[in-house]
């Protein structure tokens, strides 16, 4: 199954455009979170286990974004930009 989400954003109106994105990305790493339950239960882990799996997956993920954001961010500050 696909999904597709379209977002318009206003760039006067930048504080806005943060918080839709946001909620895409959200929405986008519940459903990531959803299809790995799916395939986890389908392999034969419990319903339980694969919400609790797939609960830690996602939040290593995020671990590793905010990192990778905090380093880039770092970097560009370095850089002069």
């Amino acid at each position: 199954m696909e999904r597709y989400l379209t977002i318009k954003i206003d760039l006067e109106y930048p504080e806005e455009a943060k918080f839709a994105i946001d909620a895409a990305a959200e929405a986008y790493s519940d459903f990531k979170r959803e299809q790995s339950v799916r395939r986890f239960v389908e392999n034969g882990c419990t319903p339980e286990d694969a919400e609790k799996i797939a609960k830690f997956i996602q939040f290593l993920d995020q671990c590793f974004s905010e990192h990778n954001e905090r380093v880039l961010r770092k970097a560009s500050e370095s850089d002069g930009g």
